[in-house]
């Protein structure tokens, strides 16, 4: 179930991008006015909204504030009944349990990277797999197919052990998928520089970044008040580090050895600095180099 926000605060469309970041998925944006907007969140992610936004009338100081609209016809209603017979959706509930043993859903175990939560619980809803439900079996080679599509995804598996059921993605040591789609960091380390040409950037200079996150999104909010897909044209830089110990007997082995693992060797790392230390069974390494990618630019 989604609940409806409401954001108010000069230009709210940039605070969409720190909801963005904080891997909360945004549905239905509208923007009502010159400093309001309103859109939707899944109901797990209201808690996170508050923790990103202050409350409107709570005294708090900040740039933007959010409110929780109110449900309207048919969700009031729900709303209504599920706040005054609380006990028999219970009973119900327990009832469905006894009678339908293993095959509901009562928890989902998501095994992969947290960047991609949000389109794993996404591309659940797409296909009717909710907690509390009946799960229909059948889909999961759909539900795969639509996860494998994400960038850097090269494992997807959908079982279901008891009442649980648990999603695992496995993604390349380095995420190597921007071609096309979106910028997403290719190396884990600290913005330097986050430049597009066309695209929304939802990082900052000075923000760490895993490798996988996405840096620039392939949207941007128009005049009319509402997003519109765009290719991505954008470049971004990121400062990384890379620190091992080796078991050799030179220092320049040690050396080589590092650089080739770090994947040094490709034309967009750039050694800064690097250091050389010598330990009782060898010697550790720390390698300072500046990562560039870029997409269609």
């Amino acid at each position: 179930m989604r609940e409806r926000i409401r954001l108010t605060g000069t230009c709210p469309e940039r605070a969409l991008s720190r909801l963005t970041r904080q891997k909360i998925a945004v549905y239905d944006a509208l923007k009502t006015d010159a400093k309001t907007i309103e859109f939707s969140v899944q109901k797990r992610d209201i808690k996170k909204v508050f923790e990103v936004y202050p409350r409107a009338g709570s005294g708090a100081y900040g740039v933007y504030f959010v409110e929780r609209l109110p449900a309207r016809g048919t969700l009031k209603a729900v709303e209504f009944f599920r706040r005054n017979v609380g006990v028999l959706v219970g009973a119900i509930c327990f009832a469905l349990l006894l009678f339908s043993g293993d095959k509901l859903v009562l928890k989902v175990v998501v095994d992969a990277p947290k960047v991609y939560h949000a389109q794993v619980y996404d591309a659940l809803e797409e296909h009717g797999v909710k907690t509390y439900a009946v799960y229909k079996a059948g889909k999961e080679d759909l539900i795969c197919a639509r996860l494998l599509a994400l960038d850097g995804v090269s494992y997807c598996s959908v079982k279901k052990s008891g009442a649980t059921l648990v999603v695992t993605l496995k993604t390349n040591a380095f995420f190597e998928g921007v071609e096309t789609g979106e910028l997403y960091a290719q190396r884990a380390g600290k913005i330097t520089k986050i430049f597009a040409l066309s695209g929304t950037p939802i990082v900052q200079v000075g923000e760490e970044v895993s490798v996988g996150e996405r840096l620039v999104e392939g949207r941007v909010y128009n005049s009319q008040g509402e997003w519109r897909q765009v290719p991505v044209v954008a470049y971004a830089q990121i400062a990384c580090a890379y620190e091992r110990a080796y078991a050799c007997e030179t220092e320049g082995e040690a050396f080589a050895k590092a650089y080739l693992e770090a994947g040094l060797e490709d034309s967009r790392a750039q050694l800064r600095a690097s250091k050389v230390e010598k330990k009782k069974e060898g010697y550790v390494v720390l390698l300072q180099y500046e990562w560039t990618q870029r997409i269609r630019i």
